[in-house]
Parts: C-alpha cells; structure tokens; sequence
C-alpha cells in the first residue's frame, strides 16, 4: 500500500460486492481497500479474511468515522443510500454510491447540495 492511494471502505458484505465491489476496487492501483462494513459480524469477518481487508465494521457510521478513509463506497439497498451518503459527505469523504443515489428527487438535491457545498 502506499500512501499516495485512495483509501476506500466498502458498505456492502453481499454475494455481490464480493463478486463485484472487492475484485474491482483491490484491481485497481490507485485504490486501498482498507475497510468493510456488514450488520452480520461473522460474515463481514469471512469476507474480509477472504479478500483481505484489514478492517471490519458492524455500524456504517464508524467505518465512515475511521480517519484511514479517503472514500466510500455505498452499496446497500436502495432505501439506506441517502442516508450514508449524505453522512458520509458530512464526515469529508468521497463517495461512490450504488444508483439510485436516494429515493426522491429532493433527497438528491440534497446530497448535491451537499457535496457542491464541500467542493
């Protein structure tokens, strides 16, 4: 790892991000995959050691809060998204978040907001 890459956490331990999220995000050389947050804490412990990741988080407001993260990848149900992403935009992170980013157009003019708001 080095320190010049982007630091990302990933919300998601389904049979998807371990399909998609973890391969791509660890194949690509400008990213760290440090971090992965699951309600199951037994199984976000499995797919972490399986793809080794070296952090594990239950709640996605301490993988948010964690200082070893530049960015964020939200990909939850459709319904969780404009919660973490907007919590994640007020913690200072980059985001990546699964579409749809929120579930009315006034929650994304908010998360725009938002983010034009932090530059």
């Amino acid at each position: 790892m080095t320190t010049s890459n982007v630091r990302v956490g990933l919300i998601n331990t389904s049979w998807f991000a371990g399909m998609f999220h973890i391969p791509l995000t660890q194949s690509h050389e400008g990213a760290d995959l440090v971090s992965i947050c699951g309600r199951d804490k037994g199984n976000a412990d499995e797919i972490a050691a399986q793809h080794g990741i070296e952090n594990v988080h239950t709640d996605y407001r301490t993988l948010v809060d964690s200082d070893d993260l530049d960015a964020v990848i939200v990909a939850t149900p459709d319904d969780c998204h404009y919660e973490m992403t907007m919590y994640a935009l007020r913690a200072g992170k980059h985001i990546l978040c699964e579409k749809p980013m929120a579930s009315t157009v006034a929650q994304s003019e908010r998360l725009v907001s938002e983010a034009n708001s932090r530059g």
